[in-house]
């Protein structure tokens, strides 16, 4: 029922949330020890981008649910301009900043999907009402939740760097570790 959508989706946004946001922003935080520890040193620059780009992800449920929620009102073309206009959006925003290097270009794509997924919310409001801080509120806990996983793992990386530990095995497991203890 129309009564019910609106609650569902900012349910359904903070469920996804909740999945996506520890593994992102877990590998986010463990990504210069993977790469150091897997690659050569002709791939450190991987570290920063995939850092970025993990982070960035937590704002790709907003995109899902957004999409699900406008074809549950049978609107495919609200989503077709939607998605227009994000791939606009980044198409401009890697022609223009992206030229700075790859890093912003890994920028650019949080940008333009962090403006898709605003504009999915601001869809939303306008066809049933539902206000974008309302839906927001709810997915900042289980995105600040994360908050001490990824000091745990920097603060786990800093003591083992400090004791002379190198990238590899004992320092991917501590920094896994800690994350999953925090």
């Amino acid at each position: 029922p129309p009564e019910d959508r609106s609650p569902a989706l900012i349910r359904g946004m903070k469920l996804l949330v909740l999945i996506v946001a520890p593994p992102a922003l877990g590998l986010g935080a463990v990504a210069p020890t993977l790469v150091a520890a897997f690659f050569d040193a002709r791939w450190a620059a991987v570290a920063p981008m995939l850092v970025v780009l993990s982070a960035l992800s937590v704002l790709r449920p907003i995109g899902w649910i957004g999409s699900s929620y406008l074809q549950v009102y049978d609107k495919p073309r609200l989503i077709m301009l939607v998605e227009i206009v994000k791939t606009a959006v980044l198409l401009a925003l890697i022609a223009t900043i992206g030229r700075l290097g790859p890093l912003w270009v890994c920028f650019v794509v949080g940008l333009a999907f962090g403006a898709s997924a605003i504009g999915y919310l601001v869809v939303i409001r306008r066809i049933d009402g539902t206000p974008i801080r309302r839906t927001l509120l709810p997915l900042l806990p289980p995105v600040l939740a994360c908050g001490p996983m990824v000091l745990a793992v920097l603060a786990a990386r800093h003591a083992l760097l400090a004791a002379g530990v190198s990238p590899g095995v004992p320092m991917r497991v501590s920094e896994v570790t800690a994350g999953v203890l925090a």
